[in-house]
C-alpha cells in the first residue's frame, strides 16, 4: 500500500508471504504517506529477510485494530510489525495481538525505530504480547532512537523471552534505548524472561 489511504478489513487473510533478497514487509508493506486503515486482519507466518516479518510501516501513518500477529518472523527487527521512516509519523494499534513471532536481533512482537529524529508517535492500546522471542533483544517491543514516543495503555506482556542465542541478551518484555520515550498506563507484565 504505497501512498493510499484504503481500508483492508473484515477477516483479510496475510498468510505464509515471503519478502527475499534483503527486502522487507513478509505479508504487507504500508509506505510513501499511506494512511490505511487495517482492520480485522490475520497475519499468519509471514517471513521478512530484513524487517517486519508481518507488517512494515515506513513512512506511513496507518491505524490497525482487531488483528492479530501470528508467528511471523524476520532478520533484524519487528518479528511481527516493524514501524520507522525519516519523515512524521503517528501510527495507532487498538485491540491486537501478537502472538509467537520470532526475530533474530531484537523486537520478537514489533520494532519502532526512527531514523532522522522526525517524530514518531506509535500508540498501542487493549493489546496482548505473547510468546514472543528475539534471539538477541526485546522479545516484545523494541523501542529506539530520537524522536521517537511510544504510548501503551492496558496491554499485557506475557511469556516474551530475549537473549535465546545472545549471552547477555536483555530486557524479555521491551527494551527503550536511544533517546526514544516509552509510556505506560495500566500494563501488566508476567513470566518475560532474558
Amino acid at each position: 500500500l504505497v501512498g493510499s489511504e484504503m481500508c483492508i478489513r473484515d477477516s483479510c487473510n496475510f498468510f505464509s508471504n515471503r519478502s527475499v533478497g534483503g527486502t522487507s514487509g513478509g505479508g504487507l508493506f504500508c509506505g510513501s504517506n499511506g494512511n490505511a486503515a487495517i482492520a480485522q486482519c490475520l497475519f499468519d507466518g509471514n517471513m521478512a529477510t530484513s524487517n517486519g516479518g508481518g507488517l512494515l510501516i515506513e513512512n506511513a501513518s496507518p491505524t490497525v485494530f482487531d488483528s492479530i500477529f501470528l508467528n511471523n518472523s524476520t532478520e533484524n527487527h519487528g518479528g511481527g510489525v516493524f514501524v520507522g521512516g525519516s519523515i512524521a509519523m503517528t501510527v495507532a494499534f487498538q485491540r491486537c495481538t501478537f502472538q509467537g513471532n520470532t526475530v533474530n536481533v531484537q523486537g520478537g512482537g514489533m520494532g519502532v525505530h526512527g531514523w532522522a529524529s522526525q517524530p514518531l508517535n506509535v500508540t498501542i492500546g487493549g493489546s496482548q504480547f505473547t510468546s514472543n522471542t528475539a534471539q538477541v533483544d526485546a522479545g516484545a517491543l523494541d523501542v529506539r532512537n530520537p524522536g521517537v514516543s511510544v504510548t501503551i495503555n492496558g496491554t499485557t506482556f506475557v511469556d516474551n523471552r530475549a537473549g535465546l542465542t545472545a549471552p547477555g541478551g536483555q530486557a524479555g518484555a521491551i527494551m527503550n534505548l536511544e533517546q526514544s520515550v516509552l509510556n505506560l498506563n495500566r500494563c501488566g507484565f508476567f513470566g518475560n524472561t532474558t
